[in-house]
């Protein structure tokens, strides 16, 4: 559960277990398998923050949270039943294709989102709003194609939740941007695939963060000749698909490591504090933003991410039922070695 606290005149909430699930299409069944580990070993984050496929694993998480019935067998329920709706989400835009024929630069997608909004409709109520989840808050990021910015649709949001969980989940070109109000959206992982600062400034003690891609696949880089580039094809979609992974991918790694340095000066200015000049001490703060975290607590980041890369991967994975299984089962599995390393 959590708790307000005033802090620089800004009301916040503090959390003891917090949830940070990236994006990353089809990948994200890894999470539900995380998420049902979790809940086996009795941890039940108070808040859960997510971008795209992210912000949808954690829609089921808080919904499941509503329930009075035993909540690790509710989710199951209801995550699965989702994933398996999920796997119908490939299917060309035919009709967007007829009624732009023949200028098609004006389509607005590649697929059909009906597919996608049936899903949402029948997995979160209508008149379920963010502000609804009281035991375990849920964060949505969206970008602001409009604004050109990336935002979170937070716990204190009086919108339905199937709208923020659209926003987030509009991969750029395969879905439609979405509308609300005078603004455009798309995927939220666009700018942000990662909300772990978000949940960070809340006051978590702890963070789970679950990240869908081995590091080591953006600690080297692969070369290629001319020759190999010119004799390798790739449909452009898989091309669009490719690059916006790698992008936000990057994101997700940045933030995460940016996380980590934070963590690492504040134990430097915990352990030599008394010891510092204080004007250096106040500059070093401004700095890095960290006014008023004299003797603040160095919060616990626990990454859960595979050793190799999953498949099925992006957006084309879903349909795949049999991996998606599979996925589930190497969350659990990842999970479960995780939890024991930090007992």
């Amino acid at each position: 559960m959590s708790g307000a606290v005033i802090f620089l005149g800004v009301i916040t909430l503090q959390y003891h277990d917090a949830l940070v699930l990236s994006g990353g299409g089809a990948r994200g069944a890894y999470q539900i398998g995380i998420i049902e580990t979790l809940l086996e070993h009795d941890i039940r984050p108070s808040l859960v923050a997510g971008s795209s496929i992210g912000a949808f694993n954690g829609g089921l998480l808080a919904e499941a949270l509503l329930q009075d019935d035993d909540i690790l067998a509710t989710f199951q329920d209801i995550s699965h039943q989702a994933w398996d709706e999920l796997s119908e989400i490939i299917k060309f835009n035919f009709h967007g294709f007829c009624r732009t024929f023949p200028n098609i630069k004006n389509i607005s997608s590649i697929l059909d989102p009906s597919i996608l909004c049936n899903v949402l409709r029948s997995n979160f109520p209508v008149d379920r709003v963010l502000s609804d989840y009281k035991d375990c808050h849920l964060f949505v990021t969206a970008t602001n194609l409009t604004e050109k910015k990336s935002l979170i649709f937070d716990n204190m949001a009086n919108i339905q939740v199937r709208k923020a969980i659209l926003a987030s989940m509009t991969f750029p070109a395969a879905f439609p941007a979405m509308k609300m109000g005078d603004d455009f959206y798309i995927d939220g992982g666009a700018l942000n695939n990662t909300p772990l600062k978000e949940v960070i400034l809340q006051g978590a003690k702890r963070i789970f963060v679950v990240i869908l891609r081995p590091p080591e696949v953006f600690e080297t880089a692969k070369e290629y000749s001319l020759g190999d580039i010119y004799e390798q094809t790739l449909p452009a979609y898989q091309v669009l698909l490719d690059f916006y992974d790698m992008a936000t991918a990057h994101l997700m790694y940045g933030d995460l490591k940016k996380a980590e340095k934070i963590n690492k000066l504040i134990k430097i200015i915990n352990k030599y504090y008394d010891s510092l000049d204080s004007e250096f001490l106040e500059e070093l703060k401004n700095l890095f933003g960290l006014e008023n975290y004299r003797k603040k607590k160095v919060i616990k980041i626990i990454k859960i991410y595979p050793k190799k890369e999953l498949d099925p991967p992006g957006t084309v994975g879903f349909a795949d039922q049999e991996a998606i299984r599979n996925l589930i089962g190497k969350g659990k599995e990842d999970c479960r070695k995780v939890l024991k390393e930090i007992k």
